[in-house]
Formats: C-alpha cells, sequence, structure tokens
C-alpha cells in the first residue's frame, strides 16, 4: 500500500502520539510516517527521540496558525503543505493517510481497500459530520488541486479541517469516489470510546470496529487537567493494543 500518513500533534499529545504511532508501525511497518509539531507548543523530547529512533518517524515543527484544534482556511493550507511536500518526497505514494494523535487503528481493511480502490478521498461519516477527521484518506490528486481559498458553498471560512477537506472533496471529485464510513454501533469502521459512560468493555469495541477515537475526554470523570486527560487516553489506547484484534 503506497501511502504515507500524517499526524498532526502539540505539546500534550505525546503519550496518545506514541500509542498511535506504535499501531500504524505494527500494522505498516514500511509506510512512511510524518509527525508534524505545533512549532508554539512542541512534543516533549523523550517524546519527539521516540518517534525518531523507535518508530523511524519523521517528525516536523509547523508553523502555520492552526486555529485551536486544526481549524480554519490557514491551518488546511498548512496541512495540505505538510502533504505535498511528502508526496514529493515518496512519489511512488497514491494517498496520504491523516490518523488522529488519539486514534487506535485495530485493523487495516477498510483503509487498504480504500486506497486499493483508488478513491478520490474518504473518511469516518458520524453525528451528521459527512467527514470526520478521525482517520481521513486524500488521494494524490485531490492533495495537487485542493485550494483552501476556494468558495465551496455552505463552508465557513473557520471550519474544521475535516469539514473542509470533505467539502472540497465532494467539489472536486467529479466521477470519482468520496467514500464515507457510516457509524453502526453493532460494528463497523469506527467508535468513540466513552471511558466511565461506555455500555460495552473495551475488548467489544476492540472486536467490533476497525478503529477507536479515544478523544471523547469530556466524557472522563475525575479528570481535570488536559495534560491528565491525554495520559488516560494514551492508557486505553494501551489496552487496546495489548487486545486480540
Amino acid at each position: 500500500m503506497n501511502v504515507v500518513f500524517h499526524q498532526f500533534t502539540f505539546g500534550p499529545d505525546g503519550p496518545c502520539t506514541l500509542e498511535s504511532v506504535s499501531r500504524i508501525r505494527k500494522l505498516w511497518p514500511l509506510a512512511p510516517v510524518y509527525v508534524w509539531e505545533d512549532g508554539g507548543n512542541r512534543l516533549a523530547p523523550e517524546a519527539a527521540a521516540l518517534l525518531r529512533d523507535r518508530y523511524r518517524c519523521s517528525v516536523r515543527p509547523t508553523l502555520f496558525p492552526r486555529g485551536g484544534n486544526l481549524n480554519g482556511k490557514d491551518c488546511v493550507g498548512g496541512m495540505l503543505s505538510c502533504y505535498r511536500f511528502s508526496l514529493g518526497v515518496h512519489p511512488e505514494a497514491t494517498h496520504v493517510v491523516k490518523v488522529d494523535a488519539d486514534t487506535f487503528v485495530c485493523r487495516p481493511g477498510a483503509i487498504e481497500q480504500a486506497v486499493r480502490d483508488d478513491v478520490f478521498a474518504a473518511a469516518w461519516a458520524f453525528n451528521g459530520r459527512g467527514f470526520s477527521g478521525v482517520i481521513e484518506v486524500l488521494s494524490r490528486d485531490l492533495v495537487a488541486r485542493m485550494n483552501p481559498l476556494e468558495e465551496v458553498p455552505g463552508e465557513p471560512p473557520s471550519a474544521p479541517e475535516d469539514l473542509m477537506f470533505g467539502s472540497h472533496a465532494f467539489h472536486l471529485a467529479g466521477d470519482r469516489e468520496v467514500r464515507t464510513w457510516p457509524y453502526r454501533p453493532d460494528g463497523g469502521f469506527c467508535a468513540s470510546y466513552q471511558y466511565s459512560a461506555a455500555r460495552i468493555p473495551l475488548e467489544e469495541y476492540v472486536r467490533r470496529f476497525e478503529v477507536i477515537t479515544f478523544g471523547s475526554r469530556s466524557r472522563m470523570t475525575g479528570v481535570e487537567s488536559d495534560c491528565d486527560k491525554r495520559l488516560t487516553a494514551a492508557m486505553w489506547m494501551a489496552r487496546a493494543a495489548r487486545l486480540p484484534a
């Protein structure tokens, strides 16, 4: 599978990024992986060193404005620059795959099938959002053609990056497929882990879903700071890694 993986992180993401990238490396041991740090809030040096030395990632700082959590046209323009740089380094790659730092890939089936089918773009569809940034599969063609300054109907200028990539993908696709994976509670592509509100155990999440996002940190009880919440999310990701997928 000729793809390049990308994560966009900032300082507190370190523990989650290590767990997420560790899983990517297990499933795709030879794939290039780029970790793009927020230059104003970088990962801890120890985390960056592990990503480089143990997981063979290219860890690079970025200076583009992130609009909070990856929002707005300037942010999307910066992300596109990262994608285009990686595709220039890896001319064999047909797609980039963006994986959120707090996301754990249990099985590779749907992602690999989307690449084999040469989709224009693909993403999880959840909670009324036709394009969720937990996992985004973006074709070389989309990355080359997309201009975040181009006005797309219904897209506010400060929209989250996933909504912007989705709206541009549908706008530019022509007769090529933009694939969305719907949420199905009985099993399917992806689900959001609910921590103490979970109605099924983690083992069931791993069995039912190909991807789990641990980003529902607002549902954590008794955990106050953002750093502590990310440490807790990383702990659950580590538990998922020890379960049979």
